[in-house]
């Protein structure tokens, strides 16, 4: 069951990725594109990074179903959130 929601959330990120780059290209002055993109690119991998450390020590502290539970109730808030932010 976790693998197949790490495996869901992944795709669903996959998928996500185009769109938010071409939203990028409009939207960013051709000079900053690649700054931009970059730092995007940066942020997420941080946050992957962080995300993965916190669960992996919330896992050895509790039920790995605990830590699954919650990690997707933290994906759906931020989906909600980004739906909400336009």
């Amino acid at each position: 069951m976790v693998t197949a929601a790490y495996v869901a959330v992944s795709v669903a990120i996959g998928a996500s990725q185009p769109l938010a780059a071409e939203i990028t290209h409009r939207a960013a002055p051709a000079a900053q594109r690649t700054t931009i993109l970059s730092a995007q690119s940066v942020g997420f991998q941080v946050a992957g990074a962080a995300g993965s450390a916190t669960v992996g020590i919330l896992a050895a502290r509790s039920t790995l179903m605990a830590v699954a539970v919650l990690a997707g109730v933290l994906v759906v808030a931020a989906v909600v959130a980004a739906v909400h932010a336009d």
